[in-house]
């Protein structure tokens, strides 16, 4: 029985990636670099300055810091200016959440987001149930690093045997598997092949309530 549930956000909570996936292309457009989809999946929350300028050069482009954290900035501005409002939780979650805190259960979210793009894409009905929120930039690593999930175990008081992490990408099953956790993988953005370091991968959010009620509870 697990008394700690840790969600990553961008989907897992929230259907919001294909929206970060658009802005980040538009931002890395704008700086004339060309960046795939797949890329921006795999590597979500995670898109640092070193595998940038890898990118950038197959566009021939030099990428300097200072235009790095340009790129960055003008994703969260096109993020938030033309998709957060798009932004939708997944069908169940909120349920699942009531459930959880009917069981007593303590509740954390651990993003790759800002807490500027979190404050305006997460709906309060889901950010009143939860008990510690850890943002990218309230954290001196971002995931694959265990640092997020190690702060929020924290922060909870929790024991890693008594908590679970439920993710969606590479970065995020690493992060969790890095701090010592059990982790769920959820299909919602990647194909199930390419989350087989979680120790449980799942299709849809209805298996994911079905199996974390039925099985940690």
């Amino acid at each position: 029985m697990k008394k700690f549930f840790l969600f990553d956000l961008d989907g897992v909570i929230l259907n919001s990636m294909p929206y970060h996936t658009k802005a980040m292309q538009q931002a890395c457009f704008i700086s004339e670099i060309n960046i795939s989809e797949e890329i921006i999946l795999n590597n979500e929350g995670a898109i640092t300055y070193e595998l940038l300028k890898e990118i950038a050069k197959n566009s021939n482009v030099f990428l300097t810091k200072e235009k790095y954290f340009e790129i960055i900035n003008n994703h969260k501005k096109i993020f938030i200016e033309k998709y957060a409002k798009e932004v939708k939780p997944y069908y169940g979650i909120l349920e699942l959440f009531y459930k959880l805190k009917s069981y007593d259960k303590k509740l954390a979210i651990i993003t790759g987001s800002d807490k500027d793009i979190v404050d305006v894409d997460l709906p309060k009905e889901i950010s009143n149930l939860v008990d510690v929120i850890i943002t990218a930039d309230k954290i001196q690593y971002r995931k694959p690093h265990p640092q997020p999930y190690q702060k929020a175990l924290e922060l909870l008081g929790a024991k890693k045997e008594e908590s679970l992490a439920v993710e969606n990408s590479p970065t995020g099953i690493l992060s969790a598997k890095n701090a010592g956790l059990y982790c769920i993988a959820i299909a919602t953005t990647l194909p199930k092949e390419k989350l087989s370091l979680a120790d449980v991968v799942l299709g849809n959010h209805s298996e994911l309530a079905n199996y974390i009620l039925n099985v940690h509870i």
